[in-house]
């Protein structure tokens, strides 16, 4: 079989490719992070001028059969510069990051995809190539890492990187019900009319309903319920990750692939989620709760998240994502555990010395600014000043 390859570097051609790309999105029932939208959006916010686009179609008698969705960085530190190939959406937004690639041309594309990472090293376009999360169970990506180990290359992977937890989702919500524990099966049932009864309304915002002032609310309630905590949380984090969820939100709301839902109770809300919808896949993404409203010990956050699951099961979905992070509300709610895997290619010799530089320097900037700098010192500042001001109201008071 003839197979084109072509590379795409400028944002011009990327766009040229949306209509092909969706149709390509649908056949191999890819998630919501691989969506044409998804991607633009995040390189729109994300790029810097060290990142070169290089995204890869693979074309079978004019037919847009495969999508490598790379980007190359140039990382300067110093003396050593170094060029990474990884794939676009993985800075900060998390998801899930792999080739899209029709069902029926799996073979075909796993040799043309192996043959340009292959080329990408040995015609020293890049000193490494890093794939990060990407699902577990990904026989493609599994058969490109083994077909690239060879004695020339250097090939890390782990099959598990990051906890990640998910479920199939049954015909009906009584079959869902009856798959809880006992005590969670009560608990659900006991709060829901705890809240309902205290007169808490669901609110689901799509399509048309939605506004940026929704949005801002969201934001609001997932801040509230990790400062509250003496924590930043992701909005807090990073105003580029604020502009990309924004933007997101916005655009997917509009396709029927987004929805915000709330709890509010007086009309004011005081419990959110935010969910991606695609190709029968639902994706928890963000939440956000008032921990101190007055019916927060009534569980409004799961009870919320089992509302949506409900919804999920009625419209005859079929996998829910609790995304990254093993939290027990998730396996309380039905998760079972998987992850997220990685890999590292590099040539092996002076360039993988390159390599062992750039992970040392990671791991160090990982120690000193988010373990020390965020997760001890700054969090402890912030529940030191949170004391002294709830002591200072008490004296007033």
């Amino acid at each position: 079989m003839v197979m084109e390859i072509r590379i795409i570097n400028t944002i011009e051609e990327l766009y040229s490719l949306e209509l092909s790309w969706d149709m390509l999105h649908r056949q191999a029932a890819g998630s919501i992070f691989l969506t044409f939208q998804w991607i633009v959006v995040w390189w729109n916010i994300y790029s810097l001028p060290s990142y070169q686009l290089r995204v890869v179609t693979l074309r079978h008698e004019n037919i847009l059969i495969g999508i490598l969705p790379m980007f190359l960085e140039t990382i300067n530190l110093g003396m050593v510069k170094i060029k990474r190939l990884r794939f676009l959406g993985v800075y900060e937004t998390y998801g899930e990051y792999c080739p899209l690639i029709h069902p029926d041309f799996k073979k075909e594309a796993l040799q043309a995809s192996v043959a340009f990472f292959r080329d990408e090293i040995d015609k020293k376009h890049c000193d490494l190539i890093s794939f990060f999360r990407f699902p577990q169970n990904s026989d493609f990506m599994q058969r490109v890492i083994q077909e690239l180990q060879s004695d020339d290359l250097y090939v890390s992977y782990t099959p598990h990187c990051i906890d990640r937890v998910m479920m199939e989702l049954p015909h009906s919500w009584e079959e869902y019900i009856n798959s809880l524990s006992p005590n969670e099966q009560k608990m659900l049932a006991r709060r829901s009319r705890s809240l309902f009864k205290n007169s808490v309304e669901l609110e689901t915002l799509q399509n048309s309903e939605y506004t940026e002032g929704d949005f801002d609310d969201f934001v609001r309630l997932h801040t509230a319920s990790w400062t509250q905590r003496g924590m930043r949380g992701y909005f807090g984090s990073s105003s580029r990750f604020e502009k990309f969820q924004r933007n997101i939100i916005s655009l997917m709301i509009e396709k029927n692939m987004a929805r915000l839902y709330f709890l509010k109770k007086d009309n004011v809300r005081f419990a959110g989620v935010s969910m991606f919808y695609s190709n029968g896949q639902c994706h928890f993404y963000l939440s956000g709760l008032d921990r101190k409203h007055p019916l927060v010990n009534q569980s409004p956050g799961k009870v919320l998240l089992s509302l949506v699951i409900k919804k999920a099961i009625e419209e005859n979905y079929m996998i829910f994502d609790f995304q990254g992070g093993s939290e027990q509300y998730k396996f309380q709610l039905g998760g079972k555990q998987t992850a997220f895997s990685k890999a590292i290619i590099a040539k092996k010799g002076l360039p993988l010395t390159k390599v062992y530089l750039l992970l040392c320097m990671q791991s160090l900037y990982r120690f000193v600014f988010e373990t020390l700098w965020e997760n001890t010192i700054l969090r402890s500042s912030r529940m030191l000043s949170k004391a002294v001001k709830n002591r200072s109201n008490h004296h007033e008071q």
